[in-house]
């Protein structure tokens, strides 16, 4: 492949995985092809079963020709550095800033091994709101932190140990998926500093890829935005019970949900299946399923139908109209009930219930796109400012480029 231009100091870049397996989707939302296109080596590292001891069942040795390594116990970390020169290596964290031990060891570990570190974080979702912090003043941050510690000291403790860890082991880059994830970087007095680069989102970056691409469906459709409540691997992880235990009921209210729209509007209603859902058979009454093409399906479609998901932006980007609804079990979940009040509350949305949607009252639960209300989410999620066609590897890339 043809090496865009000579480097005196990086020859690797490493892609460090934290919470969850590389899995083939991932070589290209990392866009593993643009890092090659640069002349970079490249190798992912996978530490999740460090932090779940939740193994892969199969893990592959390598996806496209770019190899992955997998630590299962510290002292394989340790090993590694040991034998191995990293010197001119370019570790991208991901997500980056987690506070925990197993980051803040391999923060340690690389920053002392005279590589370069740099943490790449995942978009903050929208139900937190837009933030009005003034990171620039020096005397505000020192008063929010002294607010934060009346407030919640454990987690304060816990920030101002990121700060040591920050100024010991310094990052070279902040990698921030649109404005909102400046709220991600623990050490507040950097946050405006030049180590915060701003990209967008990985759902505008496959807004770019898809933009030419041919229609999935010729006709008028509406799209359901599936989360598979009913055995997400996250939940295994965390050791939790998904939200949803009775399955019979939740996809009978669902269901129904649907007949209403098809009757009502016409469209066709398809889902669009959670990268990891792992569904024996069709439970959508023989609906039209769709893997990895959520965004896509959100650009062409009529109307969305969602509980809560990360493509909430992309639907604001999009103007789509939307209906957010919870079912009878979703709302008896305390944490799941609570987020999705929080669009109501900051007044992006109106949640309903599927079983009190009927004919003659659906069109008062339908959420219509309005510039006063969502326009600036787009900006601040999404797409931050003029570099639209610009892929965010393509731009680490360049980053990267100019380190002498």
């Amino acid at each position: 492949s043809m090496k865009l231009f000579k480097r005196k100091k990086i020859d690797k870049i490493i892609l460090v995985m934290l919470y969850k397996h590389f899995e083939k989707k991932d070589y290209i939302a990392f866009d593993i092809d643009i890092i090659k296109k640069y002349g970079f080596n490249t190798e992912i590292w996978d530490l999740c079963d460090l932090r779940y001891n939740f193994p892969i069942e199969l893990p592959p040795e390598s996806c496209d020709g770019v190899s992955i390594r997998y630590f299962k116990f510290l002292n394989e970390i340790d090993q590694y550095f040991n034998n191995f020169s990293v010197k001119n290596h370019f570790f991208i964290v991901y997500p980056g800033e987690s506070n925990d031990f197993f980051s803040n060891y391999l923060r340690k570990k690389i920053v002392r091994g005279r590589s370069i570190y740099a943490n790449y974080y995942y978009p903050l979702t929208i139900h937190t709101g837009i933030q009005k912090s003034n990171y620039k003043n020096f005397l505000t941050i020192i008063k929010s932190y002294f607010l934060n510690w009346k407030n919640n000291p454990y987690k304060t403790f816990k920030d101002i140990c990121c700060i040591k860890n920050s100024i010991i082991y310094p990052s070279k880059y902040e990698l921030l998926q649109g404005k909102a994830c400046i709220e991600r970087v623990n050490n507040k007095f950097i946050r405006a500093s030049r180590k915060c680069k701003i990209l967008h989102s990985f759902d505008y970056d496959m807004h770019i890829r898809e933009k030419n691409n041919d229609r999935i469906i010729q006709n008028r459709f509406a799209v359901f935005i599936d989360e598979y409540n009913t055995g997400h691997s996250d939940f295994k992880k965390m050791g939790i019970h998904p939200p949803i235990q009775n399955e019979k009921k939740y996809f009978e209210e669902l269901n129904s949900l649907f007949r209403i729209i098809e009757e009502k509007y016409s469209l066709e209603v398809v889902i669009a299946l959670h990268p990891k859902s792992e569904y024996c058979d069709n439970p959508f009454e023989g609906r039209k399923m769709f893997l990895y093409k959520t965004q896509q399906l959100i650009k062409e479609c009529e109307l969305c139908i969602l509980h809560t998901s990360t493509c909430f932006q992309y639907i604001l980007y999009c103007k789509k109209p939307f209906i957010q609804v919870l079912t009878s079990e979703l709302i008896k979940n305390k944490a799941y009930f609570s987020e999705m009040k929080q669009y109501e509350k900051l007044g992006y949305s109106k949640i309903v219930n599927a079983v009190d949607i009927d004919k003659s009252n659906i069109d008062t639960f339908i959420n219509i796109y309005d510039e006063n209300k969502h326009g600036q989410f787009v900006e601040y999620y999404l797409n931050p400012y003029e570099n639209s066609d610009k892929l965010n590897m393509t731009m680490i890339c360049e980053y990267i480029g100019k380190i002498r």
